[in-house]
């Protein structure tokens, strides 16, 4: 295959035949005007600098709808970009996979999977982005797929309730948590609605730069709820910017990460109320766990049953009465260094996320619950479905 010549040298040499069209072969001597030199001059600027400009990359997505239980392919077609090329495939917020040849599988995807999938180009210079939104089907009552098996082998024609639950009653929703919402049952009709008396969080995130934690605390007392890495071990922190979505989820940039030519965002969960309990779930005041809280949006990764999480204390003079009560984040092995809280003690620490752009000092939350984040540095800005 012959070699391509770069757009910026093709722009140069068509300046350079037409200079020779123009003023060497010209009858009347071999001089160029200065306007004619000018045009030149700004015909090879102005490819130079179509040269220097992000393009548009070419990839095949999945296409939809996908069935349960089959496998997703992302191609890149065209990266649209030259030199050391690498590619990143982002799901919610999380790093599934990085490439050198622009090719991702995702074996067996299950209703979960479905959603915006982000694919980062990226080289020295420039970083692209394409997004594939991915449609799985179906995923509610219905009959199985053919060939397919979903928790367990289902015989041909058994119905198929996949991995979802509907609530129909207010006992049902006592099962979760709320919100600012109350479930309402009159002569069997159910709804939802919102509680007459609806509050605000009443609670602070506030980055501690130095310590490259978040501290959370009662707006109204002072104490200290908890206080939780942004980072784990051996990637950039210095937290700066926060934000606070519905949910009650604070969100904190951090300053230092920069590594790969990418930023990071952690997501913390909140918990409000239950009883601090040991490892066995005995009641203790200075236990590391949680057990029956009221409200709750951190993960249960152990499966144990309790939320560990970080102490906290109350307020004294607010000068002298900090308590080191952050758990560790080991990153053992590199394990969340691309992304994800796998090494993370702290069950209150839900997300950490690589983001476009280093240095991250711009964190927002939209209306629909979306998560922005902005670089300091690259002027590049993410969105990140906090699903």
């Amino acid at each position: 295959m012959p070699k391509r010549t770069p757009l910026k040298e093709r722009g140069c040499m068509f300046a350079g035949k037409l200079f020779h069209s123009l003023c060497v072969n010209k009858r009347k001597g071999n001089s160029c005007t200065p306007g004619v030199k000018a045009v030149l001059y700004l015909c090879c600027w102005i490819s130079w600098s179509a040269a220097a400009q992000p393009c548009t990359p070419i990839v095949e997505c999945p296409p939809n709808p996908v069935l349960p239980g089959s496998n997703l392919t992302f191609t890149v077609n065209d990266p649209c970009l030259q030199g050391n090329v690498t590619y990143q495939l982002q799901f919610g917020g999380q790093i599934v996979g990085t490439s050198d040849i622009g090719i991702f599988v995702i074996d067996r995807v299950g209703c979960e999977d479905a959603g915006m999938y982000t694919i980062h180009i990226y080289n020295d210079v420039h970083m692209l982005t394409a997004v594939c939104d991915v449609i799985i089907e179906p995923c509610g009552e219905g009959e199985m797929p053919e060939g397919e098996d979903w928790e367990g082998e289902p015989q041909e024609g058994e119905p198929w309730e996949g991995p979802c639950k509907i609530w129909t009653s207010g006992e049902d929703f006592d099962e979760g948590y709320g919100f600012n919402l109350e479930p309402v049952e009159e002569d069997g009709d159910f709804c939802l609605q919102l509680s007459e008396n609806t509050i605000a969080w009443p609670y602070i995130a506030i980055a501690n730069s130095g310590r490259n934690t978040v501290t959370r605390a009662e707006v109204n007392t002072g104490n200290v709820v908890g206080e939780y890495l942004t980072r784990p071990n051996g990637m950039g922190g210095n937290p700066s910017r926060t934000t606070v979505d519905a949910y009650g989820n604070a969100w904190v940039g951090n300053r230092d990460e920069s590594s790969n030519a990418m930023g990071s965002v952690t997501r913390i969960g909140l918990l409000v109320g239950g009883t601090r309990v040991d490892a066995g779930g005995n009641p203790d005041p200075n236990g590391d766990y949680v057990q029956n809280p009221s409200y709750c949006t951190c993960e249960d990764r152990d499966f144990d049953g309790l939320i560990k999480t970080s102490q906290g204390y109350p307020w004294g003079n607010g000068t002298s009465d900090w308590t080191p009560t952050s758990l560790s984040w080991s990153n053992a092995g590199s394990a969340d260094t691309n992304g994800g809280v796998s090494t993370a003690e702290d069950e209150c620490i839900t997300a950490y996320v690589r983001v476009a752009g280093t240095k991250v000092r711009f964190v927002a939350v939209d209306p629909f619950g979306d998560v922005w984040t902005g670089s300091a540095t690259d002027r590049l800005f993410q969105k990140i479905n906090a699903a």
